[in-house]
């Protein structure tokens, strides 16, 4: 048990005022703690490690009652001297000092905790590049279906995280998602669309898909972008067919396919090749593009499930003559790779297959590749390659084919197409189209009436 206030020690003083380092100095440790009084309260408490404990002895409401002030010489002698001021002038006022030290004690600690779990709030934040990153790693899982109850293509995938890691990522990023403002977002697409009206449209898509998910998995409460007007206005459509009139829906000649056919003799010959076989097959460019030699068969060119748009089934075209002529000249070329288009080079009139510098394999071209040389002088109302399918379809049609029939060579997934005729005869029907239609395109390429 500590000894209490033992005779004061000769050497300290009466009053603390006149306390110093020399009296502390003086007190020698023990095996075990002892006190000393000074005077007016203040008791000095000597620890077996040799520090000094400066208490204040008080009185409240009648009783007695001690207040730590703190440790010499953790604390400097100055120091220690004003908190012990400070309390017995507290004192002298009434106040408990020990209760209103250990407020202050509770309150400190509480805000320590409130620190620690703030910094923890923010480093377990939620931040737009977090939640583009989750979302991305979605739609390419294999349980991901859109809001038809699809899985996303690879089209969608591939320009959500073109949006995404190109344009939303690098403005808004870091910022928490919990702080994203409507009214912000708004602002940067209406800035968007001033230089690029549509892009700005597919920027807006691309939020909303990921916020509408984002809300479904209850990481944010609402969409941020639901109901926003398309910061581009609405976009006229581009959807046109070479040689035909919209005006008077009716094919004319107006010798467009005739300058497509032989006005790219100066660009890449695979690019060339694959944009005839887009307007022979009336395939997707991205289909033609993407195609494998494997998928080729003795009568018919396979375009598998998961290759297709509607993912529901292959897609199967069947190989006229002139199509597997284009082939063979084609095989000449990239017969060793695996794509009927791989990725090229073709400089000083050579052609060089490339490989991917990562992977060291063959890849496909793809279809923003081969846009390009469309974009050249060619004396032609500007097109795309989804045009060319476009043209064969609209072509065949004047050619007396029902549209469900068409839609059956599209591979459309429409409920009506499929009851036209048995599926043991879609093959049949759609090589007796193309041969129509592959006669008809030698026509306008000669010219003759």
């Amino acid at each position: 048990m500590i000894e209490k206030f033992r005779e004061r020690s000769s050497n300290l003083p009466n009053d603390p005022v006149d306390l110093k380092d020399l009296h502390l100095q003086a007190l020698e440790p023990s095996d075990k703690p002892y006190d000393r009084l000074v005077g007016s309260g203040l008791v000095l408490r000597v620890m077996p490690s040799g520090s000094i404990s400066f208490r204040f002895n008080y009185r409240h409401n009648s009783k007695q009652r001690i207040a730590s002030i703190g440790l010499w010489p953790k604390k400097s002698l100055k120091v220690l001297r004003a908190e012990y001021d400070l309390m017995k002038s507290k004192a002298d006022d009434g106040v408990d000092v020990r209760q209103d030290k250990l407020k202050k004690k509770a309150a400190r600690r509480s805000a320590a905790v409130e620190s620690r779990e703030e910094r923890a709030r923010k480093r377990n934040v939620m931040r737009v590049e977090g939640l583009a990153d989750l979302f991305l790693k979605h739609i390419e899982s294999l349980r991901a279906i859109n809001k038809r109850g699809r899985p996303y293509s690879a089209k969608t995938i591939k320009e959500y995280r073109s949006h995404l890691l190109n344009h939303i990522v690098p403005k808004f990023g870091a910022i928490a998602v919990e702080d994203l403002e409507r009214k912000v977002l708004a602002s940067w697409l209406k800035k968007k669309a001033t230089k690029a009206p549509s892009q700005a449209n597919h920027l807006l898509s691309t939020l909303s898909a990921m916020f509408s998910w984002a809300t479904d998995e209850e990481i944010l409460e609402a969409n941020l972008v639901a109901g926003m007007k398309k910061p581009g206005g609405k976009q006229q459509s581009k959807k046109r067919a070479l040689d035909y009139d919209p005006d008077i829906q009716e094919i004319v000649d107006k010798g467009e396919i005739r300058t497509f056919w032989n006005g790219l003799g100066g660009a890449n010959p695979l690019h060339r090749m694959s944009l005839r076989m887009v307007l022979m097959s009336a395939l997707r460019p991205g289909e033609v593009l993407g195609a494998k030699w494997e998928h080729l068969l003795e009568d018919r060119w396979v375009i598998p499930v998961d290759a297709t748009k509607n993912k529901q089934d292959a897609h199967k075209i069947p190989l006229t003559q002139d199509l597997k002529n284009l082939l063979a000249e084609l095989h000449e070329i990239t017969g060793d790779t695996p794509y009927l288009f791989p990725q090229s080079r073709y400089e000083d009139g050579e052609l060089h297959l490339v490989k991917n510098g990562r992977t060291g394999r063959f890849e496909s071209t793809e279809t923003s590749t081969v846009s390009k040389i469309l974009r050249t002088d060619l004396g032609v109302e500007s097109f795309t390659p989804h045009d060319l399918r476009r043209t064969a379809a609209t072509h065949i049609k004047a050619l007396g084919y029902l549209d469900a029939e068409i839609g059956v060579l599209l591979h459309h997934s429409t409920g009506d197409v499929t009851a036209i005729y048995a599926r043991g005869d879609d093959l049949k029907r759609k090589k007796k189209m193309l041969n129509t239609w592959h006669r008809q395109l030698k026509v306008i390429l000669s010219g003759e009436d």
